[in-house]
């Protein structure tokens, strides 16, 4: 059982253009006041642990059910955040337990994100009215920037830890006090 009474949560952001799953999650615990573990444990209980893994390349169906129809989102728009969407346009299909052509290993191991694998564009991050990162990033082949023209980041500038979306806020914009 899980502590959500309704169907719908009060607050529900939609995804944003070639928005990633993980950063969408992130944002919708955000709307509705509520650290990301906690809106983990109200929608699948204790015994689901979707950080355990990257929920980015391994979201089930049902997981990724549930987050839309708690965030009023078509199933089908809701897909387009999954790095699966990419299959048969990228690679033909996209390797869940191990490394996958073009899309960037985290190296998950006890939660802890051991690669840098999700890259981002601080003047993006910093610009946008709220901050998303883009299903783009997450590929090998993405280096640059197609809005600002710059490399992509890859980790925190001061501490070069990768970025880890269960362990920050995304609303604290760190990238952002970025001098250029």
């Amino acid at each position: 059982m899980t502590g959500l009474s309704g169907r719908v949560l009060p607050v529900h952001p939609q995804p944003k253009d070639d928005e990633i799953f993980s950063s969408w999650l992130c944002r919708i615990a955000q709307a509705n006041g509520l650290k990301l573990h906690t809106l983990e444990v109200q929608v699948w209980g204790r015994k689901k642990q979707i950080w355990t893994r990257d929920i980015d390349r391994s979201i089930d169906d049902a997981t990724l059910a549930r987050v839309a129809e708690l965030s009023g989102t078509p199933l089908d728009r809701a897909r387009e955040t999954c790095l699966q969407s990419l299959e048969g346009k990228l690679f033909e299909r996209l390797v869940v337990k191990s490394n996958s052509d073009w899309v960037l290993p985290s190296g998950v191991y006890h939660r802890k994100r051991r690669r840098h694998a999700m890259q981002f564009c601080p003047l993006c991050l910093a610009q946008d009215a709220s901050p998303y990162y883009r299903r783009s990033w997450r590929l090998a082949l993405s280096t640059f920037c197609t809005v600002h023209d710059i490399m992509l980041h890859e980790c925190c500038p001061s501490c070069e830890e990768p970025v880890a979306f269960h362990r920050q806020e995304l609303g604290d914009r760190w990238t952002s006090r970025i001098i250029w």
